[in-house]
């Protein structure tokens, strides 16, 4: 009896593509931290996101493969427990007309990994954005 055809090979990441950046980035919510600790905690989001960038370019290069003018913005609200884990993300303005480029950025930002916080119980930022091909 021959052996079961294998299985087909998983298809690789699809490459990074197109520009991602990050725009204003408003704090929206400190519970118990001091002034310090959000400067702190305002740096270690923007770090995480920088050393994340080619989750957001991986996302974004399925979306052009899909619709290679796709451009526009997303702000979304990301809530952090004092471990640095994400407690809630809630999508704000949205100016993409892909639902799965939103889902996986959303993703995206749920797999970061940020610092603990110095203090507080919780933060809260409002990044933007920015998705443009290249």
């Amino acid at each position: 009896m021959p052996p079961p055809p294998a299985s087909p090979a998983p298809e690789p990441p699809p490459p990074e593509a197109g520009s991602v950046t990050l725009g204003p980035v408003m704090m929206t919510g400190t519970m118990g931290m001091s002034s310090g600790a959000r400067d702190e905690a305002k740096r270690a989001f923007i770090a995480a996101f920088e050393s994340g960038t080619g989750l957001f370019r991986r996302c974004y290069a399925s979306a052009l493969a899909r619709n290679p003018t796709l451009a526009g913005t997303m702000d979304v609200e990301v809530v952090l427990s004092r471990d640095g884990s994400v407690y809630e993300l809630k999508p704000g303005s949205v100016q993409l007309e892909d639902v799965e480029l939103v889902r996986c950025a959303l993703e995206a930002l749920r797999q970061l990994r940020y610092a603990p916080l110095g203090d507080g119980d919780y933060f809260s930022i409002t990044p933007v954005l920015h998705f443009k091909p290249q």
